[in-house]
């Protein structure tokens, strides 16, 4: 189908075909991810008429944003962006996605640059005091009595690290599509899980004291925020 049969059709994503190069797919991809920022994706075979190319390799691109996380595919409905792809990581090289073999590692962390100068004075702050050497010992395990909980062998599953016990904790107690508060400076893993399980996370701003209570109050009552049951 020429490309121009296009133009007035009311797309939220029309991206030029001369700015694709090739490989195509990884070039589209690109394009979803930097232009694409709420709402949803046009139907794939749409996007293919319109920018006069193969399906597959549309299909790839898309494949691609979703191994990204920036968005997710619900069968029946369609494609839509990532309530989540503001945080996606952007350490994952371009060139990851173009060699099929290559392993992609779901467990990336992206630390918060932006915080850099902060960490950077607390650690030289640390490092400097009298009990630094304390912080490089381990203390004496004591296991979940510490926090004088006692659950029954039924209560409790093993998990190979944090991340996994996260995926463990999130995947059983949460749905597609609910939606968790977090703290704005969230643990990057659980934001990378949260993606991968299409969970929406609300930042909420901090105080001195943590997370703001008025902005927490004020996010729940505006995004319909609730407890699990």
């Amino acid at each position: 189908m020429p490309i121009n049969s296009f133009d007035d059709y009311p797309m939220s994503f029309k991206p030029d075909r001369a700015d694709l190069s090739p490989p195509i797919y990884l070039s589209l991809s690109l394009a979803l991810e930097q232009e694409i920022i709420s709402g949803k994706l046009p139907p794939q075979r749409e996007l293919a008429d319109f920018l006069d190319i193969n399906l597959g390799t549309v299909t790839r691109a898309y494949k691609t944003c979703q191994l990204k996380g920036v968005i997710y595919t619900v069968k029946g409905k369609g494609s839509f962006v990532s309530p989540n792809a503001k945080f996606s990581s952007g350490q994952l090289s371009e060139n990851i996605f173009v060699n099929k073999n290559t392993q992609i590692e779901l467990g990336i962390m992206s630390p918060f640059y932006s915080v850099d100068n902060i960490t950077l004075a607390a650690a030289r702050e640390v490092i400097n005091s009298p009990e630094a050497t304390r912080l490089l010992r381990y203390g004496t395990p004591r296991g979940m009595e510490r926090y004088h909980l006692h659950p029954h062998r039924e209560q409790i599953t093993f998990a190979s690290g944090s991340q996994n016990a996260l995926n463990i904790v999130l995947a059983a107690l949460f749905d597609y599509r609910d939606k968790i508060a977090v703290d704005e400076y969230t643990y990057p893993s659980f934001v990378g899980i949260a993606n991968l399980l299409n969970i929406k996370l609300f930042p909420i701003k901090n105080d001195d004291y943590g997370m703001n209570p008025e902005e927490l109050g004020k996010i729940c009552r505006l995004n319909k925020i609730q407890g699990k049951t």
